[in-house]
């Protein structure tokens, strides 16, 4: 009866048999049923969102202030299916007019999301919410003072404003322009997020051990870097040799005639528990950077 009738239960199988004379108790139904096979796993959420990531996006804003006590409103759109930045503009007088603009400027075409989160704020005004109909974007707002509701956009602009805005001093629209134009590089090449499993917005590919030791090229003025195996490193650029299991040595030392790092001048002395720091050599109170420049051969 439990498998040809599927959802009748202990209770209505029981009710049937007693209806066939069969006097059994209720209670030790169930010990003869076969157990039910378990149902087949429904998406998570996660893969619903991951499945719906190409149609999604992002815009907010935040303010700048500068040394002549002035503010400057950045303003961004962010795709959630690789984390990048497709647009972003700076002004010092925001109003609807302008934002709809930028929404124009950074879906050309019909490159247009089906969805975008935005949060309640003022500058989003009526001409903005018509633009954004007519190109037919469906918008989610966030709740009243919820920021974390439109995390993807916050988790860019937080830090942003903590590990790069923080340490300069603006003097302009211009030269903030350069700063987040610098800051969205380095995120989108070299920087890794949680989300594209420990990847950068434009993919990096994983380098070997083989090569040779490590360089730290300089970003965003030097307040970020990106570590390059040697072998893989750019023709020309600043470099901080930091070496596989061993330490700095200047040219001229014994240990630089044959290094390993294939610069001429340079050479790395072996330690047998590897590398955790890079030791500060005695004439010379601060790490030691060269600029030399590296010309690829062929």
């Amino acid at each position: 009866m439990a498998v040809t009738n599927v959802g009748w239960g202990a209770p209505r199988i029981h009710g049937e048999l007693l209806k066939l004379g069969i006097a059994i108790c209720g209670s030790r139904v169930p010990l003869f049923m076969p157990k039910k096979t378990r149902k087949p796993p429904s998406q998570t959420w996660r893969t619903f969102l991951d499945n719906h990531l190409g149609s999604l996006a992002s815009v907010d804003s935040f303010a700048v202030p500068m040394a002549a006590f002035r503010g400057l409103l950045v303003f961004f759109v962010l795709r959630h299916d690789r984390r990048r930045v497709v647009h972003f503009n700076i002004t010092e007088f925001p109003c609807a007019a302008w934002t709809a603009r930028q929404i124009i400027e950074a879906f050309p075409e019909n490159t247009a999301p089906e969805h975008m989160f935005r949060d309640r704020d003022g500058v989003y005004g009526e001409q903005f919410r018509g633009r954004v109909e007519r190109m037919g974007i469906e918008e989610a707002l966030t709740a009243p003072r919820s920021p974390w509701q439109n995390r993807y956009a916050e988790r860019l602009a937080a830090p942003l404003r903590r590990q790069c805005l923080d340490h300069v001093i603006v003097l302009g629209e211009k030269h903030l322009r350069g700063i987040v134009t610098a800051y969205l590089s380095y995120c989108h090449r070299s920087r890794t997020h949680l989300s594209p499993s420990k990847d950068a917005p434009e993919p990096r590919a994983v380098q070997p051990p083989e090569p040779g030791g490590i360089v730290e090229l300089p970003e965003v003025g030097g307040l970020h870097h990106r570590c390059e195996r040697l072998a893989a490193r750019p023709a020309s650029t600043d470099l901080t040799i930091v070496g596989k299991k061993g330490e700095l040595c200047p040219a001229g030392d014994s240990a630089a005639s044959s290094g390993p790092t294939g610069l001429p001048g340079f050479g790395v002395v072996a330690r047998p528990n590897g590398v955790s720091s890079v030791k500060r050599r005695p004439h010379d109170a601060r790490r030691t950077t060269w600029r030399r420049t590296v010309v690829s051969p062929g």
